[in-house]
């Protein structure tokens, strides 16, 4: 069994329609989880995990999804967990081919040995990338270029947290980051803020209004970013299919 790990449910939603009798349930009455079978009753069956938005959540749900795993996979008949794909958005550092908007990297840094051969089976001649775990987000190009000087490429918020609990629970994990947002883009930071509660894990729509009357130059960067982010999701959410195929 592998599991699918997504920081939101809208990230994760190509990949959900794709589930046959899926049932919703929360692991360890905190993390959100999704159990299907893959393109109908042949398929293959699939695990997502929910793990929240930035390090400090992703954390604490990694610690408590691989501690109760064991006994929701034994509850559904289903094999121990032998990977754990971590899929989401990552802005890139780099300018030019392989950097663009919707290119599929695997965070070489972050990628368990064991969890290699999965990558090349299902995703031959996916791009590997240097990735740098941000406590906040590189909104503008001169902070990209402060990392990107430092030797990495992608730039994301939760990869590192769930590759240590991954580590310390000795499951091999395989990180996937689609870019969403280029080097040279200039991010509104303070609507991608006031849009999403980091604390309670929900989106904030009257407070993104508030912003928006606040901050209208903010408007058009913030529709221009969101704009892309479903091209990305697609491409993110086929190469994970093509992972779970893998183990079945």
């Amino acid at each position: 069994m592998i599991a699918l790990a997504f920081a939101l449910e809208n990230e994760a939603a190509p990949l959900l329609r794709r589930l046959y009798r899926r049932k919703a349930f929360l692991l360890g009455e905190k993390v959100p989880c999704h159990i299907g079978i893959l393109d109908g009753e042949e398929g293959t069956t699939v695990l997502v995990l929910l793990l929240g938005m930035g390090a400090e959540t992703a954390r604490r749900r990694t610690a408590l999804a691989l501690t109760e795993l064991p006994k929701e996979l034994e509850k559904h008949h289903l094999t121990p967990l032998r990977l754990l794909v971590l899929a989401g958005y990552a802005g890139a550092l780099r300018p030019g081919p392989g950097f663009e908007r919707n290119t599929l990297h695997a965070a070489s840094n972050y990628l368990s040995p064991t969890a290699a051969p999965w990558l090349d089976k299902a995703l031959p001649g996916t791009r590997r990338a240097l990735l740098y775990s941000a406590d906040r987000v590189a909104c503008t190009p001169a902070a990209r270029r402060a990392l990107a000087d430092r030797g990495f490429d992608l730039v994301d918020m939760e990869t590192a947290a769930v590759a240590e609990e991954a580590a310390r629970f000795a499951v091999p994990l395989l990180p996937l980051r689609v870019v969403s947002d280029g080097i040279e883009d200039r991010l509104p930071e303070h609507l991608l803020s006031a849009s999403f509660d980091t604390v309670h894990q929900r989106p904030m729509p009257l407070r993104l209004l508030l912003a928006f009357l606040n901050r209208p130059w903010e408007i058009v960067p913030f529709v221009r970013f969101i704009s892309h982010l479903g091209p990305a999701r697609e491409t993110l959410c086929h190469a994970v299919a093509q992972i779970a195929e893998l183990a079945r």
